[in-house]
């Protein structure tokens, strides 16, 4: 297991970590720049890559689920 349950690590833990950054800027560039980010911060992953199911294929989807769990 990595360093970031999916259950319980946040948005906010992410945006704190420069290759979880890294990560996010692959499949949304500029996303975590926004200050709409910022509403999110508190999400934990699980319920943020749910969201992103609506708007990210699930392959895609899948492939940052699986790279956040190796970080």
């Amino acid at each position: 297991m990595g360093k970031y349950d999916l259950h319980t690590a946040t948005i906010g833990d992410l945006l704190q970590d420069p290759d979880a950054l890294a990560l996010i800027d692959q499949y949304a560039p500029g996303l975590a720049a926004t200050p709409a980010v910022t509403m999110f911060r508190g999400m934990n992953l699980e319920s943020a890559l749910g969201m992103a199911g609506g708007f990210l294929p699930a392959d895609k989807v899948e492939a940052i689920r699986l790279q956040i769990e190796s970080l």
